[in-house]
């Protein structure tokens, strides 16, 4: 009977976890207010606590522009930013003018743009921000898509069917 319920509270372990998933975040991250060069600094708040070594993804449409500068439309772009030849350095860090970035805490910046789909190498809020280091003549927002990504649906059903038969066999050698 013992033995039974321990495989029964396995599998219905297994099955319940394998079902769990986190929702996505659409979040809208502005190219003026959510600029880098922004004394404020605040970011875009996914919203999302992102635990260091889980995978995540974040997608933009890649037909979602914002302004950066007056100069149209040489400067209006996407969330990949402008071409290799406009590079910006700041914090340390250097990505094309205009690409999407995020932000782990107060952690280095990453490289996000159109599509991103990483493990966190830290815990703690995800922000978003535009890089650019003049934000008082942008304008327009991207709107991203944030997702943990969750294990194969059978990860979770093999994790919990080890452990019910570990925890048959320490109760044999007892």
């Amino acid at each position: 009977m013992m033995k039974s319920s321990i495989i029964a509270i396995a599998l219905a372990g297994g099955m319940i976890a394998s079902q769990a998933s986190a929702a996505t975040v659409s979040v809208d991250v502005y190219a003026k207010k959510d600029s880098v060069s922004n004394a404020v600094l605040t970011g875009a708040n996914t919203g999302l606590s992102v635990v260091a070594g889980h995978t995540y993804e974040i997608k933009v449409d890649p037909t979602d522009t914002w302004r950066i500068g007056t100069n149209l439309p040489r400067h209006e772009g996407n969330a990949d930013g402008m071409t290799a030849t406009r590079l910006y350095t700041l914090f340390g860090q250097t990505f094309n003018h205009g690409t999407l970035v995020g932000r782990i805490g107060e952690g280095a910046f990453f490289e996000v743009g159109t599509y991103f789909r990483g493990i966190a190498s830290a815990s703690g809020a995800l922000k978003l921000f535009m890089w650019d280091k003049n934000y008082r003549d942008n304008s327009g927002l991207v709107t991203a898509s944030v997702a943990p990504v969750p294990l194969p649906a059978g990860a979770p059903l093999l994790a919990s069917a080890v452990l019910g038969a570990f925890a048959l066999r320490r109760r044999k050698s007892a």
